[in-house]
């Protein structure tokens, strides 16, 4: 099983009439005194809370298309993108492979990172 080892709300949960009304996408959020991203994982490296994924690869996260599910559609060890947006940046691709850790599963490295062309 494929996971982020990070924790995460709908965006659509933050879109209430104010400035950002993204309804795509998931927000890494802070879960009680739990950090927003776990300490084990690689992606504190690229991901901030407050970052919001987009999309995986080419598919983009909705209330429909959820994250969780959408991991488990890669197989273990494959190369993905995740689409990101920050506040305050342009949208950019952060290339990391799914793998597996202790017999479970665990996204654990990042192979590059760029900014999304136009």
């Amino acid at each position: 099983r494929n996971v982020l080892r990070v924790t995460y709300r709908d965006a659509a949960e933050f879109a209430h009439g104010g400035s950002d009304t993204r309804t795509e996408g998931v927000t890494i959020v802070r879960a009680g005194s739990a950090p927003a991203i776990d300490a084990r994982s690689p992606l504190r490296a690229v991901l901030a809370e407050g970052d919001v994924i987009l999309a995986v690869g080419e598919d983009s996260l909705t209330a429909r298309r959820l994250l969780a599910e959408t991991l488990q559609e890669y197989p273990i060890g494959a190369t993905v993108s995740l689409h990101l947006l920050r506040r305050g940046t342009e949208p950019h691709v952060a290339a990391i492979t799914l793998a597996v850790e202790h017999g479970e599963s665990l996204l654990v490295t990042t192979t590059g990172a760029r900014t999304k062309s136009p």
